[in-house]
């Protein structure tokens, strides 16, 4: 099984969502909420720790990042 860390806008525009997605071997994933409508300081942490956790790779889907 493989991961990605996806840091993506919260739909508030101010605010950032971070998502574990999970891939198995054929290519199909499935997403995780892991933080919902947090400050990109918290997101960025959150993901790391994700990272960390799982050996997954960050996708950050904004700009700031």
């Amino acid at each position: 099984m493989t991961y990605e860390v996806h840091i993506t806008k919260h739909w508030s525009g101010k605010t950032f969502n971070v998502d574990l997605v999970s891939f198995d071997r054929r290519g199909s994933g499935i997403a995780h909420g892991k933080a919902f409508n947090v400050s990109e300081k918290e997101a960025l942490k959150e993901a790391q720790r994700m990272c960390d956790l799982y050996s997954a790779t960050l996708i950050a889907e904004h700009q700031e990042a």
